[in-house]
């Protein structure tokens, strides 16, 4: 019985089995790296937006604040008839 193969189909099959896969872990090795830096960019970019989203609003408070303390002339600031301090202040203990 004669073999299908020739000693040079022989010689030849193992290194086109071995730069497949050289060349599929490549490109699979690629493709994860480029999947990875995809999620990371779109994993930044929402934290970012979320971030922006609380400061805002923070910053934009602190802003009226500062005008409302500067508009009453600074940090303590005099009762009037449209402004009272509050009947029920902070008790310790």
């Amino acid at each position: 019985m004669q073999s299908n193969y020739t000693a040079a189909s022989e010689g030849r099959k193992p290194f086109q089995v071995k730069t497949f896969i050289l060349i599929s872990s490549v490109v699979w090795t690629i493709l994860l790296l480029l999947t990875l830096s995809i999620s990371l960019y779109v994993q930044k970019r929402e934290s970012l937006k979320i971030a922006l989203g609380q400061a805002r609003p923070a910053y934009l408070r602190d802003v009226i604040y500062r005008k409302w303390s500067a508009s009453h002339g600074g940090t303590y600031v005099e009762t009037g008839e449209d402004l009272q301090p509050n009947p029920y202040p902070y008790k310790s203990g």
